[in-house]
């Protein structure tokens, strides 16, 4: 399979189907109110990436990069349950390391 990652912002139209992933995958006990993801992407602080199969979103995950260092930290990866042991997370990692 051929995965992507694609930068996405709340106004873009995979951005629903992100959050959604990662509402489904993650306890509301781990995880940030959307609001709070939405305002942080918007004001730059992280980055939001759709995890694509062709034009499918299968995943996602939110990064924080700091900008003059060699840091970056990975806040949250989520993948869709019918995508997962598929080797998406390791193809995430890649990147960042």
């Amino acid at each position: 399979m051929s995965y992507r990652l694609e930068k996405i912002f709340p106004s873009n139209a995979d951005f629903e189907q992100a959050m959604s992933i990662y509402e489904q995958s993650l306890p509301a006990s781990e995880r940030q109110p959307r609001s709070v993801i939405e305002d942080r992407v918007n004001q730059g602080l992280c980055t939001l990436y759709a995890v694509k199969e062709s034009e499918a979103v299968i995943g996602m995950m939110v990064i924080w990069i700091f900008e003059g260092t060699p840091f970056t930290f990975l806040d949250y990866l989520a993948v869709h349950q019918d995508y997962r042991g598929k080797g998406i997370g390791e193809f995430c990692m890649k990147p960042l390391s």
